[in-house]
């Protein structure tokens, strides 16, 4: 089995890298391993929804969004401002 060591730093100073080091000493040391490697998975899954979003809304001056066969919703485009502004 090949196997990959990685190591960070936190530098207690810092608020986030305090509130990590709080979240990760409450994990049982066996399972340790496994929420840092999901951790990364759904940050870069979160991150690339974000991008997609950003690029639909981007790219489209209206949007429409079926919610059932018959029904469909008009996004306006003050809606769609607002979502571009918090996706930055």
């Amino acid at each position: 089995m090949s196997e990959k060591r990685i190591t960070f730093r936190l530098n207690m100073d810092k608020f986030t890298h305090i509130k990590a080091y709080e979240i990760y000493q409450s994990i049982p040391k066996s399972q340790r391993s496994d929420f840092i490697r999901m951790a990364i998975i759904l940050m870069n899954d979160r991150n690339e929804q974000i991008n997609y979003m950003r690029d639909m809304l981007t790219n489209s001056n209206t949007m429409r969004i079926n919610t059932s066969k018959d029904n469909n919703i008009e996004v306006s485009d003050n809606m769609i401002d607002f979502l571009i502004d918090f996706t930055e």
